[in-house]
This record gives structure tokens, C-alpha cells and sequence, in this order.
């Protein structure tokens, strides 16, 4: 039986995610995988379909590709079409000034999947990193971590 695949969201198409998840799948062999995003970045970047790489385009209806692939991601995770979901970097300002109403992608995942208190966390290697503050200047985090 196969496995589902991995959903990678490459994130804003003008960003760095799109160049990241095609060196990656060039260099590693992770299984099946769908790279959900736009046609002219994949394109650009050299990203096509092969032996377990999947390229598919969102149906925007009329939001930006980035946040249509995370919504198509989402969904493919929660009924099982896909196992995990790996996202790039979107442009947070660029999406406020559309009237996306997230600070970014912890926030709108956590209400796609009905969280009410998400985490941010990242993995790499034997280092696993969990934030208390997310999307606050520097200077105001200080004040903002409390014993509870």
C-alpha cells in the first residue's frame, strides 16, 4: 500500500520556498509528495513532476496562491489524502495589506484546524524549539514571557 503523500506549501512565489523545495526534492528522496503552489514559480525554479513529485495549482477564488495552497493542504491532511505538511515562507505584510487577518501561518492553521492556543515549533536534527511569543518585536518579548 502506498503512503500518502507529503504536502509541501512553498510558501509566497516571489520568496526563496519555491528555489528551497526544489533543491531539496533534487536532493533527498522523501516519497510521495504534492508541491502545492503557483504554476510560474514552480516553473521557474526548474520544479516538474517525476517519480513521486506531484505539482498541483490551487483554485484560488480570488485569494493570494499562497494561502489557497496552505487551505488545499490543510484539508488534504485532515481527510488523509496526505500524511504531513511542510511549509515555506509567505510575506506577512504583503498578505495584511490584502486584508489577510493572520500575523502568519501559525495563526491561520490553527483556526483552519480549530485550535484555539496553536504553537509554533521547529525541529532540526536533535534540536526541537518551541516559542513562547511569536510575531512581537524584540525589545517587547522581555515583558511578555510570565511565569504562567
Amino acid at each position: 500500500m502506498l503512503r500518502a503523500p507529503i504536502v509541501i506549501t512553498p510558501g509566497c512565489p516571489r520568496g526563496i520556498g519555491y528555489e528551497v523545495t526544489a533543491r531539496a526534492l533534487a536532493a533527498v528522496s522523501v516519497g510521495p509528495v504534492i508541491v502545492v503552489g503557483d504554476a510560474a514559480a514552480m516553473a521557474g525554479v526548474g520544479l516538474r513532476e517525476s517519480a513521486g513529485v506531484e505539482l498541483r495549482v490551487p483554485d484560488t477564488a480570488g485569494e493570494p496562491v499562497e494561502v489557497a495552497a496552505l487551505r488545499w493542504a490543510v484539508e488534504a491532511c485532515r481527510d488523509g489524502r496526505a500524511r504531513a505538511l511542510c511549509t515555506g515562507p509567505i510575506h506577512k505584510a504583503r498578505l495584511a495589506a490584502q486584508g489577510f487577518p493572520y500575523h502568519g501561518h501559525t495563526d491561520f492553521l490553527a483556526d483552519l484546524c480549530g485550535v484555539s492556543t496553536p504553537v509554533m515549533a521547529f525541529v532540526g536534527g536533535s534540536v526541537r524549539v518551541a516559542l513562547v511569543t511569536v510575531h512581537h518585536p524584540l525589545r517587547a518579548v522581555a515583558d511578555l514571557i510570565t511565569h504562567e
